[in-house]
């Protein structure tokens, strides 16, 4: 019999053999709640081990458990991406992004004057906190899913790293679900 799957970089075999227990695993890192050990992982291994595919697979559970997920590439601008994304997560579940207002009306030939709100600079720090407590009462977490981290910016990493344990002991103080960081390393 022929092999089915053909190796090629992201590519899902048709049946993932011998990691059932990673899965099960984290599956119940998302029931367990913060604290539990599997909220933060990195799969590390030789090219073509099936890294990015187990980041896939726990990405899928996190979703089948009503979870947010943010999925990035370890590329320039990982946080800001981040960020981004986590801002439009949070404006979708909390009462959305502030829309443009009416400053002034004119009655003689009719004029509307209308106004954006001033743009806030991303503080995704503040942000994802925020995200968390919307989760948190509707019973749920958040996960960022990073590939190829090996690759990211030093500055960007330290970022990434100083958010996560800030989120950590947010969620100390918090009872509720989490947040979830996984990274793939690799050559």
């Amino acid at each position: 019999m022929r092999n089915p799957f053909k190796p090629s970089a992201g590519a899902r075999p048709p049946l993932l053999i011998g990691r059932e227990d990673m899965r099960q695993d984290f599956s119940d890192s998302l029931d367990d709640g913060p604290g539990a050990p599997g909220l933060l992982s990195i799969f590390t291994g030789p090219r073509g081990v099936g890294k990015t595919i187990m980041l896939s697979e726990i990405e899928d559970e996190a979703i089948e458990h009503g979870w947010i997920v943010v999925t990035e590439t370890a590329t320039e601008g990982l946080t800001s991406r981040i960020g981004e994304s986590i801002r439009t997560a949070n404006e979708e579940l909390g009462e959305g992004s502030p829309g443009r207002r009416v400053t002034g009306v004119t009655v003689g030939p009719l004029r509307v004057e209308t106004q954006l709100p001033p743009e806030k600079p991303l503080n995704w720090r503040r942000t994802a906190s925020e995200l968390l407590a919307n989760l948190n009462r509707q019973g749920t977490g958040l996960l960022i899913s990073v590939d190829e981290i090996h690759a990211v910016d030093r500055t960007e990493l330290s970022e990434l790293a100083a958010v996560v344990q800030h989120l950590r002991e947010y969620l100390r103080e918090q009872p509720g679900y989490g947040v979830h960081i996984s990274a793939v390393q690799g050559p």
